[in-house]
C-alpha cells in the first residue's frame, strides 16, 4: 500500500514537471507561461533640470556612458533623453528639464485687480500689454458701466462720478507674449480673446487653436540644435 501510494506522488510529480504542449493548425501551444532571465544591466537614476542650460552642460559630460545615439525628445514645456535601447530593447530615461514657467489662468473671468496683477507679471513688456492694462484701469475706476456686444466685438459705456461719460471700444483679439516656456527661448507671441462681463470681471480666452505649443517646441529644438551640433553632426544625438 506504501508502495503504492509513493509510486503514484512521483507519478503526479512528473506529470505536473513535464511541459505539456499542443500543435493546432501549425501552431505549437504551452501550458506555461515562461519568462526569460535578463542580465542585470546597471542603470542610473533620472536627473532633473529647470532649464536648458543645465541639460545640454550634462549630455554633452555624459554622451559617451550610454547607448548612443541619445533621443532628445521635446514638448512645449518639457525636455526628455532617453538612451538608445540595449539588447533586451529597454531604454534609459536620463535626463528631463521642465520650464520654470508660471501657471497663468486663462479661460475664466477674474476681477480687475487680479488680472492687471497677472499682466504685469506673467507677461512679457509690450504696447498690447500697456494698452491692455490701461484700458482695464479704466473700467475698474468707473462707477458705472453699460454694456453693448455684438459677437465681434464689445463698446462698454462707462460713467465717472455723475456727469462725465464716454466709450471704450474694447478690442476682440489681442496678441500678448506670456511666460509659457523656458526662459532662454523666445517666448510665442499669442492671439487672446478678451472679453468683459456684466459684473466688470475680465478674462482672456485661447484664440490661437494650440498654436504656441508648436511654436514652443520650434524653439526650444532651435536652442538644442545650435548648442548640440557638433554632437548631432556626429550622429550621437537626435533631437526631435
Amino acid at each position: 500500500m506504501l508502495k503504492e501510494a509513493i509510486e503514484k506522488i512521483q507519478e503526479l510529480v512528473e506529470s505536473r514537471n513535464k511541459v505539456q504542449t499542443i500543435d493546432i493548425e501549425g501552431t505549437t501551444y504551452t501550458e506555461l507561461a515562461l519568462s526569460p532571465i535578463k542580465e542585470r544591466i546597471p542603470h542610473c537614476d533620472r536627473m532633473d533640470f529647470c532649464n536648458l542650460e543645465m541639460l545640454v552642460e550634462n549630455i554633452k559630460t555624459e554622451l559617451n556612458d550610454h547607448n548612443l545615439p541619445l533621443r532628445v525628445l521635446v514638448k512645449e514645456r518639457e525636455v526628455n533623453v532617453y538612451s538608445s535601447y540595449d539588447r533586451y530593447k529597454d531604454r534609459e530615461h536620463i535626463f528631463r528639464a521642465i520650464a520654470q514657467a508660471p501657471d497663468i489662468e486663462f479661460n475664466r473671468y477674474m476681477s480687475v485687480e487680479t488680472m492687471i496683477i497677472m499682466l504685469q507679471t506673467n507677461f512679457a513688456e509690450s504696447e498690447n500689454r500697456n494698452n491692455l492694462i490701461q484700458l482695464i484701469s479704466r473700467i475698474s475706476s468707473e462707477n458705472k458701466i453699460e454694456m453693448t456686444d455684438d459677437g465681434m466685438g464689445q463698446r462698454v459705456a462707462v460713467t465717472q462720478g455723475v456727469s462725465v461719460k464716454g466709450t471704450l471700444n474694447v478690442p476682440p483679439l489681442v496678441k500678448l507674449v506670456p511666460f509659457r516656456t523656458f526662459y532662454e527661448v523666445l517666448q510665442p507671441e499669442q492671439t487672446f480673446l478678451f472679453r468683459i462681463d456684466k459684473n466688470m470681471n475680465v478674462a482672456l480666452f485661447d484664440a490661437d487653436g494650440g498654436a504656441w505649443k508648436a511654436a514652443c517646441q520650434c524653439e526650444i529644438k532651435k536652442y538644442l540644435i545650435d548648442y548640440l551640433y557638433a554632437e548631432i553632426e556626429d550622429g550621437k544625438v537626435i533631437v526631435g
